[in-house]
């Protein structure tokens, strides 16, 4: 396809023509500035070794970048519009696949087939990193982020654009407004820094808030220190269920963490950590180290009532 898409006018132009328009319900904003499209690039550390997964590739600008620097780049987008004219849009690059169909199984999981096929290329192709760059749908970042970093992938690095609230969250400290189950999680499973905060007016069509790329690198030294990863994630939203109340009532009252009362108290006494405290205040090593406490803890009232 030869097709100029320099400009917000240069896509009004091309949407017109190909009778195609952004639906609000997918999250589709576009990204047109192509400094910024080139930073995403960079702050991926693309390289010809590199394998890369884009998520709601679009208009197919990034995804056409990054096949220009990578090995193998594979597009995903949901949109049968938008797939159209993405494939059209980079048919002349041959390290691009395609792929028609929601990233997502459920909200909890990735597409069975296209994890399988991302794994059994990984398999195959040795020394290969897996990255994920995309200017990701607003409707499913807070979804596919730890879907990502919790599954079987391994990926090596991952650098989105993200809602501004979103990359906040994702940051946030202990005792701050946007610190939450989010991101005490994600920070436990990886390294997270806003690297730039992106005004509105730099998409198409123009969304009320502003955005942020995020830079995610996977890391295994507090993974390491869980002793039961699906405890840590429950006793972390427990906490945040009610934001009010002291940490120990809160998780009393969640039932997620099904764990009992008397387990609960000794666990805190075990971590030294005040129960009255409440959740927002505890920092992520903190938890962890109250999950680890609470297990311990778990296991000695069960054995005590056999």
């Amino acid at each position: 396809m030869s097709i100029r898409l320099r400009t917000k006018s240069d896509l009004k132009t091309v949407f017109q023509e190909y009778n195609i328009w952004a639906r609000k319900e997918l999250g589709q904003n576009f990204l047109i500035d192509h400094n910024l499209l080139r930073f995403l690039v960079e702050a991926g550390d693309v390289c010809e070794d590199d394998f890369l997964l884009d998520i709601g590739s679009g208009t197919g600008l990034l995804t056409r970048k990054l096949a220009q620097r990578a090995w193998k780049v594979w597009a995903v987008e949901i949109d049968p519009r938008m797939f159209d004219f993405c494939s059209a849009y980079t048919s002349g690059l041959t390290n691009i696949r395609m792929i028609n169909r929601d990233v997502l199984k459920n909200k909890y999981t990735l597409d069975q087939e296209l994890e399988a096929e991302i794994l059994a290329e990984l398999e195959a192709s040795p020394g290969t990193a897996f990255k994920v760059v995309s200017n990701l749908p607003y409707s499913i970042s807070t979804l596919i982020i730890p879907i990502l970093l919790q599954g079987p992938i391994p990926v090596e690095k991952m650098v989105l654009t993200v809602q501004k609230e979103v990359g906040e969250r994702l940051v946030a400290k202990p005792g701050t407004k946007a610190y939450g189950s989010l991101s005490v999680i994600l920070q436990t499973w990886a390294h997270i820094e806003v690297l730039k905060i992106l005004p509105n007016t730099v998409f198409w069509p123009q969304p009320k808030v502003d955005s942020a790329i995020v830079g995610i690198t996977p890391r295994m030294d507090r993974l390491e220190q869980i002793a039961d990863t699906d405890l840590f994630r429950r006793v972390a939203q427990g906490l945040f269920s009610a934001r009010r109340k002291k940490s120990v009532n809160a998780l009393k009252q969640d039932e997620r963490v099904i764990i009992p009362a008397e387990a609960l108290i000794r666990g805190f006494e075990i971590a030294e950590i005040d129960s009255t405290r409440r959740g927002e205040d505890l920092s992520v090593d903190e938890i962890i180290s109250l999950t680890n406490a609470i297990d311990e803890a778990r296991q000695t009232v069960d054995s005590s009532t056999v």
